[in-house]
Order: structure tokens, then C-alpha cells, then sequence
């Protein structure tokens, strides 16, 4: 079952096209390490930092950015198993839940998320 998609680009193209097992060569050390890279960050030290002026210990900040992260992280293994056992990338597989165009979505609400905004929120420079 070998369909020819080269003339439709809004549902194939390379980027979009299934990876083979052999091209899959990410193991649990790789996704941990690149877990480690996301929450040690930036945002990840201000939060501690404002987590201890606000009365916690530094002991205290740091597990909660920790299991903040850990919480985070179930979510994201979640979605990316898909990607992993079947070489499938994410705007392949959101297909599934919204559909071809329904999946723009994702992509286009990410820069109006409470996260995105943090910094340029009015009177957010001074603290």
C-alpha cells in the first residue's frame, strides 16, 4: 500500500514521513539527559529564587521546581511515545486528535500561553 502524496504538501513531505527503526537510535539515558537540559534552566533558578523570597526554604524551592518538572515530564513522555515507537512526529500524530488543519492549533496557541507572556507581563521587570 504505497500511496504517491509528492503532489499534495499539506499532507506529506519529508519532515512528516515516518522514521525506520534503524534511524531510531534514542535510549533512556538520551531522554534523561535532554530532560535535565529543559529544567536546568533560567526560569527553572527564578522560580526557586522567587519561591525562597517568598518565605520557603532553598531546600524547599528546589523540590518543588524539581516535582513541578517531574509532573511536567509525564505528560511529555506520554505524547512522545508514539514518535518513539513508531518514528512518528507530533504534527503527525495531533493529526489524529484535530484533524489536518485542526492541528495548526497546537502550533499556533503556543506563543499566547501563560508561560510565553511571563516576562513581558506589565510591572513583571521590577521584582
Amino acid at each position: 500500500m504505497n500511496h504517491d502524496y509528492s503532489g499534495n504538501t499539506q499532507l506529506w513531505n519529508e519532515d512528516l514521513a515516518p522514521t525506520t527503526a534503524a534511524q531510531r537510535t534514542w535510549r533512556w539515558y538520551h531522554f534523561a539527559a535532554l530532560w535535565v537540559g529543559m529544567v536546568m534552566c533560567i526560569p527553572a533558578y527564578t522560580l526557586s529564587a522567587s519561591l525562597i523570597d517568598s518565605g520557603m526554604s532553598g531546600y524547599q524551592a528546589v523540590l518543588t521546581v524539581f516535582l513541578a518538572n517531574a509532573i511536567v515530564l509525564l505528560p511529555m513522555l506520554l505524547i512522545g511515545h508514539a514518535g518513539t515507537k513508531y518514528g512518528i512526529p507530533y504534527a503527525v500524530l495531533a493529526r489524529a486528535s484535530f484533524g489536518t488543519m485542526g492541528a495548526r492549533l497546537p502550533a499556533l496557541s503556543a506563543p499566547s500561553s501563560p508561560a510565553a507572556g511571563t516576562a513581558s507581563r506589565p510591572g513583571s521587570a521590577g521584582r
